[in-house]
């Protein structure tokens, strides 16, 4: 099972912290975003907890799949509703303490539910390490309409799903209580240990593992949650029209994947070491014919139905409605 590092330094991308305003707090909820996060979130010595922050359509089923081959004890968390960016689909911060405290072995946790500005880490009794993955947003919102038309069989047309604002500059929502591109500019950079790019998905299995210490974790993978059913959209395949109202609708998203591939992530490879190239290579020699092997998948289906998910249909009811109260 992977450990985390002992290394005492946090890799250069977590060093600087600029000061911004908190995230608007939520009915309920108390935000979280301390002046100097970065060194309250990512451990710097000892055992944490890896959070996966999973936004739809972003190589997450394969990420999941991976944390799974890993951990025995992963968490995978199911969104409760359609709209999983609405606040009465959170998992708050009482429901992550419970978790904690009836299932203490637990390493890993990920779902379309957790949100890091909720400040989970205040509630852990070990440190949270923060991980998500973006995608070019005008890609990921396409392949988002062709999941729900095709795959959950939904009524959807591209006319009907871009007149949903629901489904607008989904990214930004998840990283940002209000929708404020600020703010998820600021969890990203501050709060998150590591931030992802589907679009360099090997580079970024690297450098998780290498900028987190996660010196045992293994990468290999097959794809996952794959759409064949219909052919991938591009915004080429839409009419002028239709093209400035998809990146109208995403027009946060856009601002938010340029910052993070522009600003955020190049960090990254100068702080994972001059032998990220052959990492790199020996990453994809690996995966040469991987298959997920059976029983890590079994073991999780079972800790799944036995555990985990009985323990969030008792903990939902009781957390949400105090927040209802409150």
């Amino acid at each position: 099972m992977p450990r985390f590092s002992s290394r005492t330094e946090r890799p250069a991308h977590l060093r600087q912290v600029a000061h911004l305003a908190a995230p608007k707090q939520r009915d309920g909820e108390a935000t979280h975003v301390a002046p100097n996060v970065g060194a309250s979130v990512c451990p710097s010595r000892g055992s944490g907890m890896l959070c996966f922050v999973h936004i739809e359509k972003t190589a997450g089923t394969t990420l999941h799949r991976i944390f799974i081959n890993n951990y025995p004890e992963y968490v995978h968390l199911k969104p409760w509703s359609l709209w999983s960016n609405q606040e009465e689909n959170d998992f708050s911060r009482e429901e992550f303490r419970y978790f904690c405290r009836l299932l203490p072995w637990t390493r890993a946790i990920g779902g379309h539910s957790l949100r890091a500005y909720l400040g989970y880490e205040t509630v852990s009794p070990t440190p949270v390490q923060y991980v998500t993955f973006l995608r070019e947003p005008i890609s990921r919102y396409l392949s988002h309409f062709r999941y729900q038309r095709d795959v959950m069989g939904l009524g959807w047309t591209l006319e009907s799903f871009a007149a949903e604002p629901r489904f607008n500059d989904y990214m930004t929502r998840r990283l940002s209580a209000a929708g404020n591109l600020d703010q998820a500019k600021h969890v990203l950079r501050h709060q998150f240990a590591f931030v992802g790019l589907m679009e360099e998905f090997d580079r970024s299995l690297v450098l998780l593992k290498t900028l987190l210490g996660l010196e045992r974790l293994d990468t290999r993978y097959e794809a996952s949650n794959v759409n064949r059913r219909s052919r991938p959209l591009s915004g080429g395949d839409c009419p002028e029209s239709l093209r400035a109202k998809l990146r109208e609708n995403n027009v946060l998203d856009l601002e938010l994947y340029r910052f993070t591939r522009e600003e955020v992530f190049p960090a990254y490879p100068r702080a994972a070491g001059t032998d990220l190239e052959e990492r790199l290579h020996r990453h994809l020699a690996a995966l040469e014919g991987f298959r997920f092997p059976y029983l890590p998948g079994l073991v999780s289906k079972l800790y799944v139905r036995a555990v985990h998910r009985p323990l969030e249909k008792i903990l939902r009811p009781i957390c949400h409605g105090r927040r209802r109260a409150a």
